[in-house]
């Protein structure tokens, strides 16, 4: 087949002026290269989506022979991403990608292939790649073209959109993958690749602080959120109804426009299967809409720090409903840690007191209710997370959940005072409470894995907490304090256990 690719090519070739090709930076894999080159370690969980990225498709054959080598191997789950902007090679690729179906379809395996004609130097991507491979393009290019601007911190004298691809591709990489570049010795030595190479140990070293401090930024601006919200309701009279359905209506909007506006069209591409579509409405309708309204509503009945502690009973939520499905018991770890959250949670509710509750019986069952929503978010998409970008199924949950909640508080049926600080708080809780520190999550789990990001989104009840305390001077007696401090410890507990490698969680 990769012959037949290569033939195919040739008369690409025959019918393209050298001249052209050069000035393209166009210089085609043989066929023999291709198979050295995908000659890939497998030392990936069979049953796990291997995720291929392929930045300068080209012909295609370089993705044809990792497919053939990765379906040889044994794989069945492929995710393959190749970007090509030129048109006259694309009816190659497009017969390349063809083949691709076919064989994968002749190994019984599952194989997502996404066409991408974007520059890949502008393009950006929601996860990482287990495989990069890529014969890039081989040309100069001005110091003010758009690649060059782009990728301006890693430019030294005259940059070469080769490694301006090795920098971008290098970024797209996750920990344990693998990288597979053709390209020239200079960049290991010559003067004007001195900032790939720094940038290249820069990466290499310094991923996990950047996923940690992306994490981090991401939870405290959650629970900052919930504060402003708390705001709202004592001293704007917002509803927390109406709050809650349009952050999730505008955010759902904006992140589409941002989709749409980086990948087009595909961000329709969920709804074109009907087992994908019943899941994501589910999703939205259980899980998104459940999560956000209770928790908004909890806030209103309680305040910003109690409804965040009691959102955060979802892991335990998620062990419980485990050892019940599975019939198995808890880990040692995870026995401790709902005993933690047990006694967390009535001691907020009660202060100790088993004949009193201290807070609303509204706020403690809304509160519930957003953390069993917040279990469903969590778990109940893994089979979607495999096929679809994270921030897709945000975005469309984000959206489906406001638009149903709209029917209950409308947008224009709007409670409370209408001035500038009321405005400006409504417009943090859309920007800086749902699309930017969803964005930068994922960034960070991209970098650090859903294990430790986890662990680290425990900044959120801190922050909420903390901006409660000092801005709104919401009263805290010293039981409550023990009590949020056990719920914290039960996220703790569950992130630090030993775990098997598992897909990334929707955030």
């Amino acid at each position: 087949m990769l012959r037949t690719i290569e033939m195919y090519t040739n008369e690409y070739k025959d019918t393209t002026q050298k001249e052209i090709r050069k000035k393209k930076g166009q210089f085609f894999t043989p066929a023999e290269v291709s198979m050295r080159m995908a000659a890939v370690e497998s030392e990936y969980p069979k049953n796990q989506w291997i995720r291929v990225l392929d930045p300068g498709a080209g012909n295609g054959i370089l993705s044809f022979a990792v497919i053939d080598k990765l379906l040889r191997s044994g794989y069945k789950r492929l995710d393959i991403t190749l970007i090509e902007t030129d048109k006259e090679i694309l009816p190659v690729l497009e017969y390349t990608i063809t083949k691709i179906r076919q064989i994968c379809e002749s190994y019984h395996a599952e194989c997502f292939i996404h066409y991408v004609d974007q520059n890949f130097i502008l393009w950006e991507s929601s996860y990482l790649y287990d495989i990069v491979i890529c014969n890039p393009p081989y040309m100069k290019v001005r110091k003010d073209s758009v690649e060059a601007t782009a990728m301006k911190t890693y430019v030294y004298g005259q940059p070469n959109l080769y490694g301006l691809f090795m920098a971008k591709a290098i970024e797209l990489l996750c920990d344990n993958g693998q990288y597979i570049f053709i390209t020239p010795r200079s960049w290991t030595s010559g003067k004007y690749f001195t900032k790939v190479r720094g940038f290249f140990f820069l990466m290499l070293n310094n991923r996990s602080t950047r996923g940690a401090l992306l994490c981090i930024f991401s939870a405290s601006l959650w629970g900052f959120t919930g504060t402003v919200g708390q705001f709202l309701f004592q001293e704007m009279g917002v509803s927390s109804k109406w709050l809650a359905s349009n952050r999730m209506f505008a955010a759902g909007v904006l992140l589409l426009l941002y989709i749409y506006w980086r990948r087009g069209k595909e961000i329709f591409s969920i709804w074109k299967n009907k087992k994908d579509a019943k899941d994501m409405l589910l999703f939205s309708l259980i899980g998104m809409l459940f999560t956000q309204y209770g928790y908004f509503l909890a806030i209103g009945h309680s305040n910003a720090a109690t409804a965040t502690v009691l959102q955060y009973l979802a892991p335990v939520i998620i062990v419980i409903y485990i050892s019940i499905r599975y019939h198995k018991m808890p880990s040692f770890f995870e026995f401790f840690a709902v005993l933690c959250a047990l006694l967390g949670t009535f001691l907020l509710a009660t202060h100790g007191n088993v004949k009193s509750l201290t807070i609303s019986p509204l706020a403690l069952f809304w509160g519930l209710v957003s953390a069993v929503a917040l279990a469903f978010y969590t778990a109940f998409p893994k089979r979607l997370l495999q096929k679809y970008d994270t921030i897709l199924l945000i975005a469309w949950g984000m959206f489906i959940g406001g638009f149903c909640t709209n029917f209950v508080a409308p947008f224009w049926r709007f409670e409370g005072v209408l001035n500038p600080v009321s405005i400006g708080c409504i417009l943090f809780v859309i920007l800086f409470g749902a699309m930017l520190p969803y964005l930068t999550f994922l960034y960070g789990v991209k970098y650090i894995g859903p294990t430790k990001s986890s662990l680290l989104a425990s900044v959120e009840p801190l922050s909420s907490t903390v901006a409660s305390v000092l801005w709104l001077h919401t009263h805290l007696e010293w039981i409550d304090y023990i009590g949020i401090g056990c719920i914290i410890a039960t996220v703790f507990l569950l992130s630090i256990q030993p775990k098997k490698k598992e897909q990334t969680a929707v955030q």
